[in-house]
């Protein structure tokens, strides 16, 4: 394991520690093995799921999943193939106009509709309460301190767009804690058929993002690197790794107009037991690299995903200990327990 060097700045607001090492360079990525996993459930042949779905684990061995198609919040467990359906699309109360997110842990399930509407259910799917977070399109976090973590997308003009954060403690209004750039180009885009006037965008460069131990941890660079921070989302810390420049999302090389400069080295951040995993944009047919870090914010282990795992096409998480993949073109989700030593 690499010695670790810590390295204090002052700057005029707060002192930043930079964790860095002798030759803080990232394995290569030729040389990783496969992440080891074990599929522990296949939800992908149920009759009962009509769409893909990015699931959540939440206690006693419960599953939470949005059904696009069926416009339902589902509940699944680990022991057998029974789905429930949990709450019910609509307006009023208890009721969800569609759902923007999920996120859980082994006490609460929360759901967030489009409207911004936030739906707290127990392990069991019984509705405990709802409040609003007064955005639209919010996407969770996670909880700590008291308050609940999100961010949404806004776009200022036809140049600029940004991910904000924000910070909702209860019976209070959303505190906004910061903006990070996103990188996207325009598209046409089409509504039933027919082309849409000012046409769309589709992100290429988004911010990411994680809720881990009591900390914020942000990354939104061309480099390998990303910022620890209190939950004011004042930055403590920096990691930072020595690698190659960030290669293009393979579903993405159809796409003649995506600079390749502004894309960001860091994809995806997810807290794995007391590591950090850190999803990025390196990939060795297709399939991209995971690298785990302690909260010295050492390097562990690298791999490469098991799968192609593309981002808008087959796609993965990881949470509640558990890695998730589904598939766009199937419908339901898999489910792993990752059995590397970490």
């Amino acid at each position: 394991m690499k010695q670790v060097l810590y390295i204090l700045f002052f700057s005029m607001l707060a002192p930043v520690l930079v964790v860095g090492a002798d030759n803080p360079t990232l394995p290569a990525i030729r040389s990783l093995k496969e992440l080891p996993v074990e599929l522990v459930k296949d939800f992908t042949g149920n009759k009962n799921i009509a769409s893909p779905a990015q699931p959540v684990a939440a206690g006693e061995g419960s599953l939470f999943f949005y059904d696009y198609k069926l416009k339902q919040l589902g509940k699944a467990n680990l022991e057998d193939d029974t789905i429930t359906a949990v709450g019910r699309f609509g307006e009023g109360p208890k009721a969800y106009a569609g759902t923007a997110s999920l996120w859980g842990d082994e006490a609460f399930v929360y759901c967030v509709d489009r409207k911004g509407k936030l739906h707290c259910f127990d392990p069991k799917g019984e509705f405990l309460w709802e409040d609003r977070l007064d955005k639209v399109n919010p996407r969770l976090v996670g909880m700590g301190n008291g308050g609940i973590f999100f961010y949404t997308f806004s776009r200022y003009s036809s140049k600029v767009r940004s991910l904000r954060l924000f910070n909702r403690q209860k019976d209070k209004r959303a505190l906004e804690l910061m903006t990070l750039p996103v990188e996207f180009i325009a598209m046409k885009a089409y509504s039933n058929g027919k082309l849409l006037k000012g046409g769309g965008v589709m992100n290429v460069a988004v911010p990411a993002v994680a809720l881990w131990d009591g900390m914020l941890v942000t990354s939104a660079y061309r480099d390998y690197r990303f910022d620890l921070r209190d939950l004011s989302g004042k930055q403590k810390s920096r990691v930072t790794m020595a690698a190659p420049a960030p290669q293009i999302n393979p579903l993405w090389k159809k796409f003649k107009n995506i600079d390749v400069k502004k894309l960001y080295a860091i994809r995806e951040i997810y807290p794995f037991k007391s590591t950090l995993a850190v999803v990025s944009n390196y990939y060795r047919e297709d399939k991209p690299r995971i690298d785990f870090f302690d909260k010295k914010g050492t390097l562990l282990q690298s791999y490469i995903l098991p799968f192609k795992a593309n981002g808008g096409g087959d796609s993965v998480s990881i949470q509640g200990g558990y890695l998730f993949f589904w598939e766009w073109r199937k419908t339901g989700f898999k489910i792993y327990k990752i059995n590397a030593k970490i």
